[in-house]
This record gives structure tokens, sequence and C-alpha cells, in this order.
């Protein structure tokens, strides 16, 4: 019981960790399928990760612990910059 509790407030600081690098514009990923990952949300005992595409995911706290996440934080510098008004010369 107190192992399982353990596991939910470590994948609770991973989350937050997670959730943070994507505000902040990384891109965060499951290494099986390479699906990129929009948001993770501890529910009681229930960990969801939500994915970009629209697809849910949800993981026992062991079961999440156990997940290949890839957070590439060189995203944001990669991305090209969105001009408003782009001028021809």
């Amino acid at each position: 019981m107190e192992e399982a509790r353990n596991d939910v407030e470590e994948v609770r600081k991973i989350a937050e960790v997670i959730n943070e690098f994507i505000s902040r514009g990384a891109r965060v990923y499951v290494r099986r399928g390479w699906r990129e990952v929009a948001r993770v949300d501890v529910r009681g005992r229930t960990v969801v990760v939500a994915y970009r595409d629209g697809g849910v995911t949800k993981f026992a706290p062991d079961g999440f612990l156990r997940t290949h996440i890839v957070i590439d934080v060189t995203a944001p510098y990669r991305r090209p910059e969105k001009v408003k008004n782009p001028q021809v010369f």
C-alpha cells in the first residue's frame, strides 16, 4: 500500500515536470509509436496521457513509471518563426 502511494507521488512530480516542458514549447513523446504528448494528468490512481492526435491512454502509476518518455528540449528553437506580414523582395 505504501509503495503504491509512493508511486502516485512520484508520478505527480514527473507529470508536473513534463507539463512544464510542454508549456515552454518542448515536444514530448512516448517512445512506443513516437506519439507526441499534449498533457499528463494524474487522477486519483490513474495517469492519463493525452496525445496531440486526440488519443488518450490510461496507465496505472507503476505502468507509467516504466514508460519511455522522450523530451525534445530543442524543439522551440528549431521551429520556424511565423511572420505576420512577410515581405517579398
